[in-house]
């Protein structure tokens, strides 16, 4: 699933690596942003071959990652979510991760709408509403951090000016997390649950502005893709009513 919050991180400027394990990690990347699968799962199976013996675990984790990512991409959902189910065990095991840390809310949201592609509606309502609900917790006790009450946004564009990327990533992943639960909702669930989404999407349509303004592009594309979304529903009245 694609999603316009997914691209609020960037991509720094790409360098490849000295070091030729990191080196290929980098260039399988650079692989999958060009939609070369086959590549990149051939270049990641051999950093896997040169991890083995480095007892790094860091790195491996890094390679599952990208792999799982590559196969998720690729459409290859049950390669994908082994690839998830065992990253997520690294990082709670290896890693020392909690479920509200943004490496486990990010693959667990994937990993909820691989569920959804498999039919598994139940399995990935239950993922949506954990992310939701535990990157909640986490905004609320980041925006104490700074003295701002979450409803209250007067603040907030004075504070992303002066931390960035620090204050806002958070805010981000929130905003993804409300975003893709809606978009799950508004493809696969009942018509008479559409009002829910409409909810989610303006909670994350709040997000965005606080953080790039009224009228940016990431704001007009999201509202695009969801007005989609609830046309493909035959939702049309929602839909134009969103747009305008």
């Amino acid at each position: 699933m694609i999603t316009t919050f997914k691209d609020l991180f960037g991509t720094p400027p790409f360098q490849l690596d000295k070091d030729p394990l990191k080196h290929k990690i980098k260039e399988a990347w650079l692989y999958r942003k060009e939609h070369k699968y086959n590549q990149a799962v051939i270049v990641l199976e051999e950093a896997m071959q040169m991890a083995t013996g480095r007892n790094n675990e860091l790195i491996v984790s890094r390679i599952i990652d990208e792999l799982a990512n590559t196969y998720y991409e690729m459409g290859k959902l049950d390669e994908a979510e082994q690839a998830f189910r065992d990253l997520l065990q690294r990082l709670i095991i290896l890693h020392t991760k909690k479920d509200d840390d943004p490496e486990f809310i990010d693959v667990s949201l994937k990993l909820s709408d691989i569920f959804a592609q498999k039919g598994k509606l139940d399995d990935a309502e239950i993922g949506y509403k954990h992310c939701v609900a535990r990157q909640m917790k986490v905004i609320e006790r980041h925006m104490a951090k700074y003295s701002i009450n979450y409803g209250g946004s007067h603040d907030i564009p004075q504070v992303v000016n002066q931390y960035g990327a620090v204050f806002t990533d958070p805010l981000a992943l929130y905003g993804l997390c409300l975003e893709q639960y809606a978009h799950f909702i508004a493809r696969y669930r009942e018509e008479k649950r559409i009002d829910d989404t409409a909810q989610l999407i303006d909670e994350a349509l709040k997000i965005s502005y606080q953080i790039y303004g009224i009228n940016c592009f990431h704001t007009i594309n999201m509202l695009n893709n969801y007005s989609a979304l609830l046309i493909n529903r035959n939702s049309g009245p929602k839909a134009n009513f969103i747009n305008n």
